[in-house]
């Protein structure tokens, strides 16, 4: 009603503006590293007195849905980008801090997104193609290991949802042996991590804006890690 709506007009130039500004200012000035959690924070907020503004009931829980889906997912990808072309190690503190929110976002909001409760066949290969994998690869290209856990932690659900009608003793078998295998893929994907990142690192390094001073805007030791992927690849 007109109540809501008040108190979302309020929030946004209360709360959220001035979150939003504040954890800029000292991410962009200071590197506080906690600045990347506030920053979406603050977008958050924004989204949760928009949708008071719209209104309450069935269309400010599809507003929700998608604004927190949509933002996390821009967010996961700028970060992503600002992460691999960063040329200081200070900055990738709030980037770290940043992504992990995102992730974390990203990955919540996709159960409600997907109605995984429906328990759908269908349901489980959306969030698993549009989720899981994909948090694990970025976790793998962003060298994040909260990430990867995130992605890991939903084959976990599908090991789950397999078994849930079995019998206590054969759960916990197979529970087991699934932890096992992913545990198994995590050592894999650690192993080839460089091996697997070389191609987007390279294409990010092609495609990155030069500055002022020639020199491409990806780091320098981003291009070392390139050479040092290389030699790997190599040898193996």
């Amino acid at each position: 009603g007109q109540c809501f709506r008040i108190l979302g007009i309020g929030n946004i130039f209360a709360t959220a503006i001035p979150v939003i500004l504040v954890s800029v200012y000292l991410w962009t000035k200071k590197s506080v590293a906690p600045c990347g959690f506030t920053t979406y924070l603050g977008v958050g907020i924004l989204g949760l007195s928009i949708a008071g503004i719209v209104g309450d009931g069935v269309n400010g829980e599809i507003f929700l849905k998608c604004w927190f889906l949509i933002t996390s997912v821009i967010w996961i990808l700028g970060l992503s980008y600002l992460s691999i072309v960063s040329r200081s190690e200070e900055s990738q503190a709030p980037i770290s801090w940043g992504l992990n929110t995102g992730a974390l976002v990203f990955y919540s909001v996709m159960f409600i997104v997907v109605e995984l409760w429906e328990d759908g066949f269908g349901h489980w290969i959306v969030i698993n193609v549009f989720s899981f994998l994909p948090l694990i690869f970025v976790g793998l290209l962003t060298d994040r290991n909260f990430i990867v856990f995130l992605g890991a932690s939903g084959l976990l659900i599908d090991a789950w949802r397999v078994c849930r009608d079995w019998e206590i003793i054969i759960q916990f078998v197979f529970l087991a042996i699934s932890g096992l295998g992913v545990m198994f893929l995590g050592s894999w994907l650690t192993k080839n991590q460089d091996m697997l990142r070389a191609p987007v690192l390279s294409r990010v390094s092609g495609g990155s804006i030069s500055g002022s001073d020639g020199g491409g805007y990806m780091s320098s030791n981003l291009e070392e890690g390139l050479q040092d992927d290389a030699k790997k690849s190599s040898k193996s």
